[in-house]
């Protein structure tokens, strides 16, 4: 039988999720006609030793091990599993998630029943102590699918989203190399500007690990840069749209969201500085955003009137407040 779907895992710091999410995938009630494709981008644990070894256990699937010679960051394994695939449809998971038994056969009924460019399923946040169903609202609308990325009302993730082979490879869509925080709403954002024809299945098959930190957890100087590169190139993307004025105000939540998790990561007073001048266009809708807690509004705020130490301070707090429950909730 031919290959109709590929699915690419890239793998690196895994160990402690890697089997889980793996089982999860290798015991679809899906196999036949599909294929696996693990890239291995250098990790550094035994993250590969499991995945091969509960590989064996499969001898009759069709799993690919590609191990790349450096390690080059998500978006480039990413990529890397896509040049690789030779499925009609790709289905991009990560390696610490896990999956419901017939989300290949589900998803892969609704690509082909109406040979959708993309099909999109509800997705499950889990959290230590409990999950979350997140429900895509899918419109037939392009722009309003973009607007709904823009203002985080739609998940800008791809593992929820099986695509097909030829609508990517026709339009050019590409993980960028580099870009490996946020790099996700950036393929997102492309996806729905190339206006594809999408079918939508009501139901969640990805449980998505989420980090127990905050949104103020303290990220490495390179992943705050990839959120500011990634807004950049997504405004390329929408500069020549004819609704580029509509979609530029509602890109400013995406931005006033990042700039809150970018100062919170500022290591120094210069580095608060410079985030602080970040999107100045934001700081008239800083308390019309709904998504936002209010205390990270206070200190967007506060950034906006070059008050940084009292921006700092609340950034501070916040994150003093957080150990507190966490030790508390142990």
């Amino acid at each position: 039988m031919s290959i109709v779907i590929s699915v690419v895992v890239p793998v690196y710091g895994v160990e402690k999720f890697i089997e889980k999410s793996l089982r999860s995938l290798f015991t679809q009630s899906m196999t036949e006609g599909v294929e696996f494709i693990i890239v291995n981008d250098c990790t550094k644990d035994s993250s590969m030793e499991i995945a091969k070894n509960l590989a064996t256990e499969f001898p009759h699937l069709d799993i690919k091990f590609i191990d790349k010679a450096r390690n080059e960051g998500l978006a480039a394994a990413r990529q890397t599993g896509v040049d690789m695939a030779r499925g009609k449809y790709i289905l991009n998971i990560d390696s610490d998630d896990w999956c419901e038994p017939t989300m290949l056969e589900d998803m892969y009924n609704a690509a082909k029943g109406g040979e959708a460019d993309i099909v999109v399923a509800d997705l499950w946040l889990s959290y230590s102590d409990k999950e979350i169903y997140s429900k895509q609202d899918i419109v037939p609308d392009r722009l309003e699918l973009i607007k709904r990325i823009f203002e985080l009302k739609l998940y800008p993730s791809v593992w929820n989203k099986m695509l097909k082979r030829r609508f990517l490879e026709e339009n050019n869509i590409r993980w960028i190399k580099g870009v490996d925080m946020g790099e996700d709403f950036v393929v997102c954002t492309k996806l729905f500007v190339s206006a594809p024809k999408i079918n939508y299945v009501s139901k969640a098959y990805v449980h998505y690990v989420c980090n127990p930190g905050s949104m103020t957890q303290i990220l490495s100087r390179k992943s705050l840069d990839d959120l500011i590169a990634g807004v950049k190139i997504v405004e390329g993307y929408i500069a020549d749209l004819p609704e580029r004025s509509g979609l530029a105000d509602s890109l400013r939540i995406k931005k006033i969201n990042d700039k809150a998790v970018i100062m919170g990561g500022a290591r120094n007073m210069d580095e608060l500085r410079k985030f602080a001048a970040l999107y100045p266009e934001t700081d008239a809708i800083i308390f019309d955003n709904d998504i936002l807690p209010y205390h990270y509004k206070l200190a967007l705020y506060f950034a906006s009137r070059n008050y940084l130490r009292v921006t700092k301070g609340i950034y501070v707090f916040a994150r003093i407040l957080r150990q507190i429950r966490q030790a508390l909730s142990r």
